[in-house]
């Protein structure tokens, strides 16, 4: 399932986006505010280029904040990434144009990912280039001053390239890090489903969601496994064998499941299922089908499921209400087929719309 890491990972990177977009504001505002009060004399262009980014970035900031949408860190990254590079190569001594140019690829690093650091940067790369090469040229059409110096233009040439390097390698390094960290916290560590915290969390936060939307169309169903027969597999085989096949089970889960589904397995030889937005009637079906994949693979052990739906909103919108539906008409499957009952239907029950 992969919503929830990208929804955390959005989280992280609407934080460094505020954060960035704040630090660039108050940056260009006060070199601005510096300069003024200090009578320094400034290009129109430089002064027009510093108050003119701080405006748009504040009204980018402004937007994100009531719209939440990704496209606005994208704005932010080209607008910081023009004004870097123009700043960069305004003089030779300008603390500021370095400052702001050898933060790009930090920021880069912090609101996408590793592997967009270099892409982002390699404009600004050519760009220098290009300036090396064709500074005369480019100053005199554009009617702008700008470094001279070979030198400088070289060392701020490598000095970024570190800068660039040293981002995506970090970026990388957190990314590693943070998603080993993730599947810990959330991952059970013998069959690498969800683990019985998250999937409770997950369930309370899209119930949340489905309130919130308050869409007719939209539900969730909630299945409670239960593997047949596993206790005599730890008996008659051993613990290792037994959880050799709550490891073959987990692999089954994973690759019958929709990436969007939840798998989870609360402990034991118990598991729940999250599905969103979908037919609790084709649900069934499906999991008809995964009981006989499951009876054919582990024959040997003869193993097998028992499980029972609850559907949200249909019979209620609690979570624990939900499971506890939902295990109960698992019993009651197990309960049939002990009885040895040709239909494996689940009972039909008369349902709260409430």
């Amino acid at each position: 399932m992969e919503g929830e890491p990208l929804r955390n990972g959005f989280k992280f990177k609407t934080k460094a986006f505020i954060t960035f977009s704040l630090v660039f504001i108050f940056f260009l505002t006060a070199d601005t505010i510096v300069k003024f009060l200090t009578e320094q004399n400034e290009s129109h262009f430089y002064y027009y280029l510093e108050i003119g980014g701080a405006v748009l970035i504040l009204a980018n900031l402004i937007t994100f904040l009531t719209s939440r949408k990704e496209s606005n860190i994208t704005i932010f990254l080209i607008i910081t990434g023009i004004i870097s590079f123009l700043l960069s190569i305004h003089k030779e001594e300008s603390i500021e144009s370095v400052i702001c140019l050898f933060s790009f690829p930090f920021i880069v690093a912090f609101t996408r990912d590793h592997k967009s650091v270099i892409l982002w940067n390699l404009p600004l790369i050519f760009g220098l280039i290009l300036v090396f090469l064709l500074k005369e040229k480019l100053f005199k059409t554009f009617g702008i001053t700008g470094i001279q110096s070979d030198k400088k233009l070289i060392e701020l040439t490598f000095g970024y390239l570190a800068a660039v390097v040293i981002s995506y390698f970090l970026s990388k390094i957190t990314t590693d890090i943070t998603s080993e960290i993730y599947n810990i916290s959330v991952k059970d560590p013998l069959t690498g489903l969800f683990n019985r915290a998250f999937a409770l969390s997950y369930l309370e936060q899209e119930i949340k969601d489905l309130a919130r939307n308050r869409n007719k169309n939209r539900n969730i169903c909630v299945v409670y496994i239960d593997l047949d027969n596993f206790k005599t597999v730890n008996d008659a085989f051993g613990h290792s064998v037994g959880d050799s096949v709550l490891k073959k089970v987990g692999a089954i889960f994973k690759t019958f499941f929709r990436k969007s589904d939840v798998i989870a397995r609360l402990g034991g030889d118990e598991f729940l299922l999250i599905a969103k937005n979908v037919e609790c009637e084709s649900l069934n079906r499906r999991l008809e089908d995964l009981r006989n994949k499951i009876e054919r693979e582990l024959k040997q052990f003869n193993i097998s499921l028992s499980y029972g739906i609850s559907e949200i909103p249909r019979d209620t919108i609690i979570a624990r209400e939900a499971i506890e539906k939902a295990d109960e008409r698992m019993y009651q499957n197990k309960h049939l087929k002990k009885g040895k009952l040709v239909s494996r239907e689940l009972p039909h029950q008369e349902l709260s719309t409430d």
